[in-house]
């Protein structure tokens, strides 16, 4: 079998699931002693990683369309092969996109680096065509 180099993406998921390995541990601590701002910090910056994740997961299922990704198991689509590989719906595997300003289609902003890539809410109004 064939090796290739991975990328850098695939290298920081891994660091990410560490990480997330860690974050699993901190499970057992009792969620009481958080203060109320510890909290409300705490749900944003969730928010903004999810934000992030789905941005960059995005751009890398439009770019398995541009690899043909669906090939290595005969799939009709990535989107199949996605759900295949996920053990998830396709729904699932493809959910609609924020709608991109003056765009008709709710899955034009789907895979774009639009300006909440940082998800840290600076142009976070533009994800919706209004700030």
């Amino acid at each position: 079998m064939a090796t290739t180099a991975a990328h850098p993406i695939n290298g920081t998921l891994a660091r990410m699931h560490s990480l997330l390995d860690e974050l699993a541990e901190l499970a057992e601590s009792p969620l009481w002693s958080m203060s109320h701002t510890a909290t409300a910090e705490a749900l944003v910056d969730f928010s903004q990683l999810e934000a992030r994740v789905v941005e960059l997961r995005s751009r890398t299922l439009a770019h398995a369309e541009t690899v043909a990704v669906a090939e290595t198991n005969a799939s009709p689509s990535v989107a199949v092969w996605h759900s295949n590989a996920t053990r998830s719906t396709k729904r699932e595997s493809f959910p609609p996109g924020p709608p991109r300003r003056g765009s008709g289609s709710p899955r034009a902003g789907a895979g774009s680096a639009g300006s909440w890539r940082d998800g840290r809410g600076a142009g976070v109004g533009d994800l919706h065509g209004a700030r």
